[in-house]
């Protein structure tokens, strides 16, 4: 019967570990323990555990730094040479042609930008147009016919910015159209007497609203400027494109300047009938 050993704990006598212990010490005391040594530098034999002869102080082991042979030093300066031959080669051969290849991307460059800047003008000459139309006139002492034809422009404003809307011009839809006398803040013409009143018109794409609340705060849509002349029923307005601020300074593709009729800064377009 074979007798069933997996509980037994083996376990070594305590006099073999003495054993090796001790082994372990006196191989330790004799590779630490004095012994003969020949100085190297001045030939004294002393019996010591030091690494540095009692006699001269130099030691028992020298450490020299590994040096190249003169053959090796010559091979590392020849191939050296040649690495900087290979080098100005490729300069004198690669240079042109790197410097043809950025001749061509510059020029690939201004074509490109003169391509936009074209784009960008035409876009800016159709969006920018002038529009003219003559409805009733309204005298000076009439302010409910006045006030007509401020609506009457607002109206033309909204369906020129309808028509750009659905050719792609710009974004919408409209959900209305208003104009305020420019520059902000100053009296109604349409409540006074002169014969030519500037308005800043904005068609609005999207109301801002106050929370849930029907109150609007504010109005997003494109802007327009247009001319009033009273006392003919004239009415002249263009799509106006503001500049980029500072942020985008010279990025402008193109600039192109506004009809005299819708540029409110302009005196001479005040003149009926506008020239286009």
């Amino acid at each position: 019967m074979r007798e069933d050993r997996r509980d037994a704990t083996p376990t070594e006598p305590a006099a073999d570990w003495d054993a090796a212990n001790e082994r372990t010490r006196r191989e330790v005391a004799a590779a630490f323990a004095p012994r003969r040594r020949t100085c190297p530098a001045c030939g004294v034999e002393s019996t010591t555990a030091s690494r540095n002869c009692p006699a001269c102080g130099a030691p028992y082991v020298a450490y020299h730094s590994a040096r190249w042979s003169p053959r090796t030093r010559r091979r590392l300066v020849v191939a050296g040479v040649v690495v900087a031959l290979l080098a100005g080669l490729g300069v004198v051969v690669l240079g042109p042609g790197i410097r043809r290849a950025e001749r061509r991307r510059a020029a690939e460059e201004r074509v490109r930008l003169a391509k936009a800047t074209a784009a960008e003008r035409a876009r800016l000459t159709r969006v920018q147009r002038l529009h003219v139309a003559r409805v009733a006139s309204a005298p000076a002492g009439d302010p409910a016919a006045r006030r007509a034809l401020v609506r009457a422009l607002a109206a033309r404003v909204g369906a020129s910015a309808s028509a750009m809307v659905r050719r792609r011009e710009l974004g919408g839809p409209i959900e209305t159209t208003f104009c305020v006398p420019y520059p902000s803040g100053s009296p109604d013409p349409a409540r006074g007497s002169a014969p030519v009143g500037n308005y800043s018109c904005t068609a609005v794409v999207r109301f801002i609203r106050a929370g849930s609340t029907p109150t609007s705060r504010g109005a997003l849509g494109h802007p327009f400027w247009g001319r009033i002349w009273f006392t003919h029923g004239g009415l002249a307005w263009c799509k106006v494109t503001p500049r980029g601020g500072e942020r985008i300074a010279g990025l402008d593709l193109a600039t192109v300047p506004l009809s005299p009729a819708c540029d409110l800064g302009d005196r001479a377009g005040s003149a009926w009938p506008p020239r286009r």
